[in-house]
């Protein structure tokens, strides 16, 4: 298996996370992986075999589309490689829900929303099928991009908002940023929504479950109790009930799991916690 991040050029940074490479060879086959929601929207492009896709509690698996777009996950998920596979990614900040397609970020939520259904994008995927190297497929996803930002003016209250639950998901303060805007809290909320897709009670819960997951791996030897006092759960209960809805594994299985593809995800949100703790 060959697990690869990628950073964005400076121009595309403030919409752009990462974008992020995986082959699943055939003497990895067959591979299932239990996933959990990493980190906001991505632009997925599976350039042959994609896997089978089951969301826990729904009962029902789908083979991914070709391209497609991941609105804001909450549950989990498992992806199963019946074949060998190549796909690329691109993740953008949770803040821009919105960008690609100037449609309300609501309507992506616990959805993969195949692109053919609201944008062509064979031209896209195809010329990336017929991409011959790794330079070559960064540089046609950031030249689509960068395409795209000409027309998209970013949210300046939702991306603070983000930004402020992200860097503290346990007791995020809006007051200031609701007083000195004008708005009222329900036109806020609404902008939120539009660009992120969950409301700010909602993502503040999934921010805390990105910082717990963000802990266990940087602070394997400490104990889980620290830990989820630390990530912002109010108790021990608090933090396995509401770990476990959005991981199907309680803290101390995912700390004992041993996955490359699961530490490749928890390595793949880092981007927004330790930017927004750098920058504040």
């Amino acid at each position: 298996m060959l697990l690869k991040k990628i950073f964005p050029s400076t121009v595309l940074q403030p919409f752009v996370r990462c974008y992020w490479l995986f082959d699943i060879e055939e003497s990895d086959i067959p591979y299932t992986q239990l996933l959990f929601p990493f980190g906001s929207f991505e632009l997925i492009l599976n350039l042959y075999n994609p896997p089978k896709m089951q969301i826990l509690g729904d009962g029902k698996s789908f083979i991914q589309p070709n391209c497609f777009y991941p609105g804001q996950f909450t549950k989990p998920f498992i992806l199963d490689f019946a074949k060998s596979s190549k796909c690329i990614g691109v993740s953008f900040h949770p803040w821009v829900g919105n960008f690609l397609f100037n449609i309300p970020a609501k309507e992506f939520t616990d959805k993969t929303i195949c692109l053919d259904s609201i944008s062509n994008q064979n031209n896209l995927l195809d010329k990336l099928l017929h991409s011959n190297n790794e330079p070559n497929l960064i540089f046609i996803l950031e030249s689509y991009l960068i395409e795209k930002i000409r027309y998209y003016k970013m949210d300046p209250i939702t991306t603070s908002i983000a930004k402020l639950i992200i860097s503290n998901p346990s007791l995020p303060n809006f007051k200031n940023i609701l007083q000195s805007s004008g708005i009222s809290r329900r036109r806020i909320e609404q902008r939120f929504i539009s660009s992120i897709g969950l409301t700010m009670s909602s993502y503040s819960r999934k921010a805390r479950f990105q910082n717990a997951v963000s802990l266990i791996r940087a602070n394997k030897l400490k104990s889980l109790s620290y830990i989820g006092l630390e990530a912002g759960y109010y108790d021990q209960s608090h933090f396995i009930r509401e770990f476990k809805e959005f991981s199907g594994l309680t803290p101390n299985d995912f700390k004992n799991e041993k996955s490359s593809m699961k530490e490749f995800v928890s390595n793949l949100m880092q981007n927004d916690v330790s930017d927004c703790y750098e920058k504040g």
